[in-house]
């Protein structure tokens, strides 16, 4: 009876927008406090939850991310696709999903995408005559593209939580990532002839190779990660690391537009979004460990097998 309260006071903490780390952290508690638990077992469960060396690459990725938007490098993202696909009917959204495609390979997250792309995208398409719903929603689903395609920090926690292997995750996910590209710029094609928007001019040739240039060096950042984890050269760790080595070289050393004020900025909103996504985990821990403590997953298998004993 007290597992069935507390989850229906779940459901009803997710249904007035409590956030879900919230509400596990408060159901948690009520938990602790109802079964008088030790604080010891409690600080074991949510250190063991996030002890994993493999989620070492979280804040790495994030880093790398940080970098790339303090780097000059969404700017030049957004002029090399504006010249491949500018010219389309409905090109400022095709800009706006191809280039949300190749920053995930180098963020793997869809804040990050979103808070770096994703204003200079807005503003954009806004100057470009679409409208404003328009707009938002191929910029939300744009960056959902983010946890799909590698290096996806929403695999990297799958991979560690199930225990597998966050390399083959990777790999698997580069295909449905690019499909769900190219299913949002059709439907922005069809929309955009019904609707009529504006239209780029063409770019030159010699415009396209002056753009490719500016950008082929944080192209290089999604080949070196599949790359080096494809040929075992690395762990996704390891990849993690030299993706936010090599977009901190850029940025300071090679384009020399990122300062040191930059890099501090970086390495503290990386700590911020690191620690949102650490307390998620360690919350998700401990209501995992009540679930199973209360033999939630027998009881549903009893009554399953209650109704019928045909798998």
């Amino acid at each position: 009876m007290q597992i069935l309260l507390l989850m229906c006071l779940f459901l009803i903490l997710i249904l007035i927008n409590i956030p879900v780390a919230f509400t596990l952290l408060i159901i948690s508690c009520i938990y602790i406090l109802l079964n008088d638990l030790p604080l010891v077992v409690v600080s074991h469960i949510l250190t063991s939850s996030t002890d994993s060396f493999i989620l070492t690459a979280i804040p790495l990725f994030i880093l790398a991310a940080n970098f790339m938007q303090r780097g000059d490098i969404t700017d030049r993202i957004i002029a090399f696709c504006k010249d491949l696909v500018g010219h389309l009917s409905g090109g400022l959204a095709h800009v706006n999903v191809l280039a949300s495609m190749i920053f995930s390979g180098m963020s793997g997250s869809a804040l990050a995408d979103a808070g770096g792309l994703g204003i200079v995208e807005v503003q954009m398409m806004r100057d470009g005559g679409y409208d404003d719903e328009f707009t938002a929603a191929i910029t939300a689903a744009s960056s959902t593209i983010g946890p799909i395609v590698p290096p996806s920090i929403p695999l990297i926690l799958y991979g560690a939580l199930a225990r597998e292997s966050i390399g083959k995750l990777f790999l698997g996910g580069a295909i449905p990532g690019i499909l769900v590209g190219v299913g949002l710029m059709i439907q922005a094609y069809i929309l955009a002839k019904k609707r009529n928007y504006p239209v780029s001019p063409r770019a030159g040739f010699k415009q396209v190779v002056y753009h490719c240039g500016k950008v082929f060096f944080p192209m290089l950042t999604p080949v070196i990660i599949l790359g080096g984890i494809a040929i075992g050269y690395f762990t996704p760790t390891e990849a993690a690391a030299v993706a936010a080595i090599y977009a901190f070289i850029l940025g300071k050393f090679v384009y020399r537009v990122m300062t040191w004020t930059d890099v501090l900025k970086a390495l503290l909103d990386t700590a911020i979004l690191t620690g949102v996504v650490v307390f998620i985990m360690a919350m998700a821990g401990l209501w995992s460990w009540m679930i199973t403590n209360e033999e939630i997953a027998k009881m549903a298998v009893d009554f399953l097998t209650s109704v019928s004993e045909n798998p």
